[in-house]
């Protein structure tokens, strides 16, 4: 169960009565013919209750953050160009809006895909040369470039950090 001290950062943070949030997190409240009676959890029934609370916090502020990077970062492009296509690792995806949660999965799709390739493709055609295996030549896309305009030099990612800090960036 949640310490004395974590309840109480929870409460000060979010705004909540200290005493209502535990009432609420380690009892239920049944109610019978107009009459409503507080029941105590069990351990394990308030250590649920516990965690479907933090469950549902992680993915209101989840949820926040992301409206508030789309607020800031979002209207330049699509309203320039009408709409932003990533290119991801199940192929082109051309949506009207790109949001930046869109960008952060693209990114991660292009990452894993370069990782396997790696991981997979090259570490294979090596251990067959060092071993004297003939193979035949393998074609494999390499998706360093992709990579490249996300996270480069001039990428994506610093071009959005230098907007972030630019006094009156977009």
């Amino acid at each position: 169960m949640v310490g004395d001290g974590q309840l109480q950062n929870l409460t000060k943070i979010f705004g909540l009565d200290e005493e209502k949030l535990r009432q609420a997190l380690t009892f239920r409240t049944l109610t019978t013919k107009g009459e409503s009676f507080e029941v105590p959890l069990s351990m394990v029934d308030a250590s649920s209750n516990r965690d479907a609370f933090a469950k549902e916090l992680y993915a209101r502020i989840f949820d926040w953050l992301v409206s508030e990077i789309n607020a800031n970062t979002s209207n330049v492009a699509a309203a320039e160009l009408g709409w932003v296509g990533l290119l991801d690792i199940f192929g082109f995806e051309s949506f009207k809006i790109n949001r930046f949660e869109q960008l952060c999965i693209n990114y991660t799709n292009e990452k894993i895909q370069q990782k396997f390739t790696l991981d997979i493709f090259a570490s294979v055609v090596a251990e067959y040369a060092s071993e004297g295996i003939p193979l035949d030549n393998i074609e494999y896309s390499d998706n360093a470039s992709v990579l490249g305009l996300i996270e480069g030099r001039m990428g994506v990612i610093n071009v959005l950090n230098e907007e972030c800090v630019r006094p009156k960036g977009r």
